[in-house]
């Protein structure tokens, strides 16, 4: 796990030079794999940012990739298993894929050679790039880097990164549930564990990506406002907006980016309820599901409570008093009341008569009452009581199934849930293109 939490920082480092070496003018050496490239007519070297640029023909085709030159517009084309990058000279754009990025530097003529940096042919050619400043030297290991692509699903795709991370998430929560310390992940077990769930983390992902493409056709989206209060109440958790502005750039994180996130997640949830309403549930199974957890349904002796609480016996006799003329006990706890229930009509809920988590006198009090009768003053270590009961019942009893139909329902739909949901998502599936790359994700 350190050597891809290492190479995750290397990749995302700039190949730099510092202006010591500029001046310097020593010459720029590249290697790959370990083996000296020898550039027979131009060199790389340091450009005015301060960027390492190399020959662009000749680093990709070293590294299996082609290259087309448009004298006209001064672009080249490079093309590598299914991705496809045009680069202008002059420009800091790219377009990969039909989409724009930008560099923090530009491509260059020189010497009737097109240069570029080589920290771009690293993430575009899928391979690691360092800068060994002792030799003053570029190495590049040909391998799989976060921007490689595992799999297309429609017009999406998912990259190394994605399952990455996924994984590094969860070695991360192994960690810290089971206590294991770093040598753990050098074992051939956790080697094994990580290898499965390489391939698992795929299919999962390519799920989540069925799921946006369905949620942007069935219009499940979320809009604008719906996804700028989420981003608001994750920004309120911290104390200041320059540590939520850190939080995000320790995550790797850029504000839209994060946006982006929220809103893939917001319509993976909006497309799992949509397939959850239509999960049939029939009264047979409501039934058994009521018959075989009955025991989860048979209530002690108790009652459904309400109270008010205050201070002193003669105010609790005196709102007593207003009570036996008419005045609604919900009125009176929200008047009168001092706790946190004065503004739910003084609710507790349904209480056994032999809870632990009740004062016993307050039980004690409750428990002489009859159906909706309301007590005298009841003293307790918290003060003065006015106790309300309905639904009293000096016996055990079982709930009534026809009372938690609904629940159950619920219930049981929760527990069919992921099946149902994976089993749509996999029919929408078929419906789409969908392509696995093994070879890549073999090297992850």
């Amino acid at each position: 796990m350190k050597a891809r939490k290492m190479l995750a920082i290397l990749l995302g480092m700039l190949v730099a030079i510092p202006s010591g070496a500029v001046m310097a003018q020593k010459p720029v050496s590249v290697t790959i794999n370990n083996e000296n490239v020898v550039f027979k007519d131009v060199a790389p070297f340091i450009d005015s940012n301060n960027r390492t640029l190399v020959p662009l023909r000749f680093i990709s085709e070293e590294l299996g990739a082609q290259v087309e030159w448009d004298q006209v517009s001064g672009t080249a084309t490079i093309m590598k298993d299914n991705m496809k990058v045009l680069l202008t000279v002059g420009q800091t754009t790219m377009i990969v894929d039909g989409k724009t990025k930008e560099m923090d530097t530009k491509p260059i003529m020189q010497d009737g050679r097109l240069f570029v940096p080589v920290k771009y042919i690293g993430e575009l050619l899928n391979v690691e790039v360092k800068w060994l400043a002792k030799d003053n030297t570029v190495a590049i290991t040909p391998g799989i880097t976060g921007h490689a692509v595992v799999a297309k699903v429609g017009d999406l795709t998912i990259t190394a990164k994605e399952i990455l991370t996924q994984l590094d998430y969860e070695m991360m929560m192994l960690q810290y549930q089971y206590q294991y310390d770093d040598s753990f992940f050098e074992t051939e077990e956790a080697k094994q564990y990580m290898e499965q769930r390489k391939g698992e983390l795929v299919d999962y992902i390519i799920k989540n990506k069925v799921a946006l493409i369905k949620g942007r056709e069935l219009k499940l989206e979320p809009t604008v406002t719906e996804v700028n209060n989420e981003f608001n109440k994750t920004k309120e958790d911290y104390e200041t907006a320059a540590e939520f502005e850190k939080a995000l750039v320790n995550s790797g994180l850029t504000t839209e980016g994060y946006k982006t996130q929220i809103k893939d997640s917001l319509t993976i949830s909006n497309v799992a309820k949509y397939i959850s309403k239509n999960i049939p549930v029939t009264d047979a199974e409501i039934k058994a599901y009521y018959e075989s957890n009955s025991g989860n349904y048979t209530m002690p002796p108790g009652a459904e409570m309400a109270h008010i609480l205050v201070a002193t016996e003669e105010e609790a006799k005196a709102i007593k008093a207003e009570y036996d003329k008419g005045t609604s006990f919900a009125e009176l706890a929200k008047k009168y009341g001092t706790d946190g229930t004065k503004d739910t009509g003084g609710e507790l809920g349904y209480i056994a008569y032999d809870s632990s988590y009740y004062d016993q006198d307050f039980l004690d009090g409750a428990k002489t009452l009859e159906e909706g009768q309301v007590s005298n003053p009841v003293k307790t270590q918290f003060g003065w009581h006015l106790i309300k009961v309905l639904n009293v019942h000096k016996e055990a009893y079982k709930v009534l199934l026809e009372e938690i139909k609904e629940d159950l329902k619920n219930i049981i739909i929760s527990e069919k849930a992921t099946e149902f949901i994976y089993s749509q998502l996999d029919e929408w599936g078929k419906e789409m293109t969908i392509e696995k790359y093994e070879d890549v994700i073999n090297k992850l």
